[in-house]
């Protein structure tokens, strides 16, 4: 994922599409898993790009 966010907007293509959201379900609360995910810098702007797309909302909005 991290090479593949170092060239690509999204995870097809420049295009955000389902694939993208269904990535970010897990890879955004990965450390909850015990995943430290800060050393992977390119999936850390593409978690950004997805949470700025119209329509976002996130998991602990009420």
């Amino acid at each position: 994922m991290e090479q593949h966010s170092q060239s690509h907007s999204f995870f097809l293509g420049n295009n955000y599409t389902i694939t993208d959201i269904g990535l970010f379900a897990y890879v955004h609360v990965a450390h909850e898993g015990g995943y430290n995910m800060t050393q992977f810098s390119a999936i850390q702007v593409w978690i950004e790009k997805v949470k700025h797309q119209p329509h976002y909302k996130s998991i602990n909005q009420v």
